[in-house]
């Protein structure tokens, strides 16, 4: 069995060194990301995927502001919610319990543990989980893995919960 820290980076996709890299802002920001999690450039929707990765590999949230950066520019990116959609999950076991690993809509994983932890917030009236990620980044968890969770989550005085890698996550 693995620790918590060996899953962790065994599952996340490195994120490239953007803060080393110089901060020249382009003219233009042709980038967005709809409601869904879906990419487009000037209005184009980018269908392949590993095109997508790439630019998630590269993509940040700071102040407000998304943005990719390169090695020679940085864009900004209009994203109308948030740029990842949570679609699936599974359990794994570590060395400190189970945890809940999340797929995203780009296939990639990440663990609910550490800084990777959900936070309700409102998104069309309704109270949603969200998963926070690094790069101050966050995916909204889909209906179907909520209703998924809300099955198998375990309640007290505070709510309904799951529990990963010995914490519990509140999902109201």
């Amino acid at each position: 069995m693995q620790s918590l820290n060996e899953l962790q980076a065994a599952l996340l996709t490195p994120h490239a060194p953007t803060e080393k890299w110089p901060q020249q802002t382009c003219s233009s920001g042709d980038i967005r990301i709809d409601k869904e999690g879906c990419w487009y450039y000037q209005d184009s929707e980018i269908k392949r995927q590993a095109l997508c990765r790439l630019f998630a590999s590269v993509l940040q949230y700071q102040d407000g502001v998304y943005t990719v950066t390169t090695p020679a520019e940085q864009c900004e990116v209009d994203v109308e919610d948030v740029p990842f959609i949570i679609v699936g999950w599974r359990v794994i076991s570590s060395e400190q319990g189970n945890v809940i690993v999340c797929q995203d809509n780009l296939e990639r994983e990440w663990p609910i543990l550490g800084e990777f932890e959900i936070e309700i917030r409102l998104y069309q009236g309704q109270e949603v989980p969200y998963l926070k990620l690094s790069y101050g980044l966050a995916a909204r968890v889909n209906r179907a893995v909520y209703y998924q969770w809300a099955e198998s989550a375990e309640q007290d005085e505070k709510g309904l919960y799951l529990n990963s890698a010995g914490q519990s996550h509140y999902l109201t």
